[in-house]
């Protein structure tokens, strides 16, 4: 078997973690930083995040956000985790304008301000 190279085998573990777990590796060295930073590895992480077993939905309902999984055998919802929502809002104030590689467009409707939030790490 031919030694694979270490940048190889550390960016096929990586794109296989959880968003979270991902965003602390940023931490590890300079070296990860940059490679969690590239495009490639935004895309190639999201890919394989999109299978059955990896699907969540975003429950808003009033002043309570919750991320639940997806049974994809019954289309049902497993147990939630409570997500803080990193901004102020009122009751029925949050409108998710659009999404993309798990960051959302919320829009505040009150002062119809626009946000860029990224759920799984609660960064607004």
């Amino acid at each position: 078997m031919a030694d694979l190279p270490t940048h190889t085998i550390v960016f096929e573990i990586l794109t296989r973690l959880p968003a979270k777990d991902v965003g602390r590796s940023k931490s590890v060295c300079k070296q990860w930083y940059a490679l969690l930073s590239t495009q490639d590895f935004v895309k190639i992480h999201c890919s394989r995040s999109v299978v059955s077993s990896n699907q969540r939905v975003l429950l808003i309902d009033d002043l309570t956000c919750s991320v639940r999984p997806i049974i994809s055998n019954n289309n049902d919802y497993g147990p939630s985790s409570t997500v803080t929502f990193p901004f102020h809002h009122q009751n029925n104030d949050v409108s998710i304008l659009s999404h993309l590689n798990g960051l959302l467009c919320v829009c505040l409707n009150h002062t119809y301000e626009l946000l860029l939030w990224n759920p799984t790490t609660t960064a607004c």
